[in-house]
């Protein structure tokens, strides 16, 4: 069987019309035509393939019994945590619900990026075991919070004091300020 992640070395019939599949790489679960047409519009996927990682999720809350029969394995209450994190504007008009930052790591990642979007975040951090990195301080790589992992790099020293200090510290990050002040006497180096 051919699937979205490649040739299927396992294909396993959970149910009439549901199937769990998988491949070397990934894998996830296969709806009939009629079983998938059941699933809301705004989430439904083509050809009713839904990957084991999140789309996975959307069956088990769109159809409850398979979980309550104990055909997949999982939880609602994983799922709809799941679905809520990561998925919160499907979450939402699924739903019909508003999700607040504290109850989706998305939201709060949407939210950090635009207080913080123009201020460099850590997204790699070296210890004083680099060549590069003087004793007493910590080497980070950063970029721009409205590029998320894309976008131009920055690499700086900083006191490890500080980059230890929680009170310095976001939940999605060390925000480095590069501007000269006593607060932040941390200095731009070249590439580590």
């Amino acid at each position: 069987m051919s699937t979205p992640w490649g040739r299927a070395d396992s294909v396993t019939k959970l149910a009439d019309g549901l199937y769990a599949v998988g491949t070397p790489s990934h894998g996830g679960l296969k709806l009939s035509a009629s079983l998938n047409k059941k699933m809301p519009s705004r989430i439904r996927a083509a050809g009713g393939w839904y990957e084991e990682d999140i789309q996975y999720n959307w069956v088990l809350v769109t159809f409850p019994e398979l979980v309550e029969q104990g055909v997949v394995r999982g939880t609602l209450e994983d799922s709809h945590k799941t679905l809520r994190n990561w998925c919160p504007d499907e979450y939402e008009a699924v739903f019909g619900v508003s999700l607040s930052p504290a109850e989706s790591a998305e939201r709060q990642k949407q939210v950090f990026q635009r207080e913080h979007g123009d201020d460099w975040v850590t997204i790699a951090a070296y210890g004083d075991w680099h060549e590069k990195v003087p004793e007493g301080m910590v080497g980070l790589c950063c970029k721009q919070a409205k590029y998320g992992r894309s976008g131009p790099e920055r690499y700086f020293l900083v006191p490890t004091a500080d980059y230890h200090d929680e009170r310095l510290r976001t939940p999605l990050g060390f925000v480095c300020d590069p501007s000269p002040s006593p607060n932040a006497p941390y200095q731009e180096i070249g590439k580590l």
